[in-house]
């Protein structure tokens, strides 16, 4: 199992964002120290947008498929709704809807 070490390719990530006026990074919300540290930095801007948002830009055998699999669970509360999850695992959630998630 490879481990995860989000500051190394965060390090490298940065090597490429060297061009243009406005580079851009873009994250999955996962709470990790990293994300949160970058989201308090002051020349970031955080920006939100759903994949329901983004369906137009997205192949709609993905779009079925990936709400299909992920839609109400932890998950696809993080990767479809751009959710920061800071429960813990087991724990009720509120999600859009009204609808808890377990």
């Amino acid at each position: 199992m490879i481990k995860a070490k989000p500051n190394e390719a965060w390090d490298m990530a940065m090597f490429g964002l060297r061009i243009g006026d406005h580079p851009q990074a873009r994250a999955t919300p996962r709470p990790i120290p990293l994300l949160r540290e970058l989201i308090r930095a002051r020349h970031t801007a955080v920006t939100t947008a759903t994949t329901y948002d983004n369906r137009a830009y997205l192949a709609a055998s993905f779009f079925d498929q990936i709400i299909r699999e992920y839609e109400g669970t932890r998950l696809g509360q993080q990767e479809l709704l751009g959710m920061q999850i800071e429960e813990a695992e087991g724990q009720p959630r509120n999600i859009p809807g009204n609808q808890t998630v377990w």
